[in-house]
């Protein structure tokens, strides 16, 4: 097996299996090849902690994944069309034995501009930032002792245009810094870290997460009361009912009292929120 699609094995297990860092099967992860001509990407379909030897992945040619990048016509295309015609070039680029199914991530560009070892996730924590109007002020003043500030991406819908949106900040960043970013908040959308080895890319990412939850406040715990059991009852087969005129099934329906929501639900501000 390949070093790189072992590395990249390596910490897309190490990733997907912490709840913490994915929502269901989320992210994507990719490692190059030591001579830098090849990229292992996670693919389409499979959860990270799910990857191994034989499927999960796609080997892609780095060259022909930027030359997509420095397409500018593509730019002129309609939005619908342009992602189609990306996507199958993308898929012309991978070279392997794996399944045309298996398709490469929509964000293979993003990888292919950044370091050696690439993980991009979608992890709570970050998320309570990259989502908030005043996200941005509140990333640079928790990372404002860092030699190398991480990079704060505005939003841009995923696929080609996030890639060149990204690729003209990177140029940027290495401008400004002489150096690529290691740390990239995407607003509304999540987190890219990279480094020159898969060890030190798991590192970083659990750097950045500890540094976001230490700027977060736990809500306070609410004490839930229990329900009325005629008012469960009577609210049941309220929705029962609600759900069969829309869907013609009879579905179960469950009640359960979550501590998270019900502090959220205390909130004066929950409304508008």
């Amino acid at each position: 097996m390949d070093k790189a699609l072992a590395e990249l094995i390596r910490i897309s297990r190490a990733t997907g299996k912490d709840p913490a860092l994915v929502q269901g099967g989320g992210g994507n992860t990719s490692v190059k090849t030591a001579d830098g001509r090849f990229m292992y990407i996670k693919a389409s379909g499979t959860a990270l902690k799910d990857m191994h030897a034989q499927r999960g992945w796609r080997r892609m040619r780095i060259e022909a994944v930027l030359a997509v990048l420095g397409d500018p016509a593509l730019a002129t295309l309609p939005a619908q069309r342009r992602e189609t015609e990306v996507m199958n070039r993308l898929l012309l680029a991978c070279e392997d034995d794996q399944p045309e199914a298996a398709r490469p991530s929509v964000e293979a560009h993003l990888h292919a501009l950044l370091d050696k070892a690439v993980i991009h996730l979608h992890p709570n924590v970050v998320g309570a930032y990259v989502n908030a109007k005043n996200g941005r002020s509140l990333l640079e003043d928790l990372f404002k002792d860092e030699s190398f500030p991480p990079l704060w991406v505005p939003y841009t819908d995923p696929g080609f245009m996030l890639a060149r949106r990204i690729s003209r900040l990177v140029e940027a960043y290495q401008a400004e810094q002489g150096r690529m970013p290691s740390v990239l908040f995407l607003e509304k959308h999540g987190l890219f870290v990279t480094a020159p080895t898969g060890a030190a890319a798991l590192r970083q990412v659990r750097r950045v997460i500890d540094r976001c939850g230490q700027g977060l406040r736990l809500s306070q715990r609410a004490k839930t009361k229990p329900v009325p059991p005629e008012s469960l009852r009577r609210t049941r087969l309220q929705v029962r009912r609600a759900l069969f005129e829309t869907t013609g099934q009879y579905l179960p329906v469950h009640h359960f009292l979550d501590e998270d929501i019900a502090a959220f639900m205390r909130r004066p501000d929950a409304a508008r929120l």
